[in-house]
């Protein structure tokens, strides 16, 4: 791998998540299971010679129990480049303000979901907040026993606990804001 300011971003990501690892007392192996991930991309991931999708990262950091935005961000808690994109099959997102207060950890995302692109399984965490505003296209939000859209000038906020997954319904690409906060530890 070319050294070059991506890669060095990918090596840092990859350093944070076995940092995580290592502080729970996690095995390559026990993370790769909770997280539903190959122990091989794993590795990879650790090692630097893999950028993980949103889809890993989504994985690695619900099981870790840390925000997605956790090994993204430098250790003063700063976004680690102007611009923390992360991308995956069907969604893109741009991680645009991280902000840590006494009892709440707050990440505004700017969201792009592809049309016609296979569903994406969200982020879920325990206490987990989500509000999308959707400015263009309309988008799905689904769970086991329940689903809702959201459609472009509309916002809507759900607990995301529970496994969801997204879409976009129509013709067109779903472009969205969506904050997601935490409840700190």
């Amino acid at each position: 791998m070319p050294p070059g300011p991506d890669n060095v971003v990918i090596r840092r990501v990859g350093l944070r998540i076995a940092r995580l690892r290592h502080e729970r007392g996690w095995s390559a192996a026990e993370l790769a299971r909770r997280a539903g991930v190959g122990k091989a991309t794993l590795s990879e991931v650790e090692s630097g010679r893999r950028n993980a999708t949103l889809e890993t990262l989504d994985a690695l950091t619900s099981a870790l129990e840390v925000p997605l935005s956790a090994p993204l961000l430098a250790p003063s808690g700063s976004l680690e480049i102007p611009r923390a994109l992360v991308k995956g099959e069907p969604v893109i997102a741009e991680l645009v303000i991280h902000d840590e207060a006494a009892d709440t950890i707050s990440e505004l995302y700017r969201v792009s979901v592809r049309a016609h692109a296979p569903r994406h399984r969200a982020t879920t965490g325990t206490g987990l907040q989500k509000t999308a505003l959707v400015f263009q296209g309309a988008w799905r939000v689904e769970f086991a026993d329940d689903a809702f859209t959201i459609k472009a000038g509309e916002d809507r906020t759900w607990t995301a606990e529970q496994p969801h997954a997204y879409l976009a319904t129509d013709e067109q690409d779903v472009e969205a804001a969506l904050l997601l906060r935490y409840p700190q530890a």
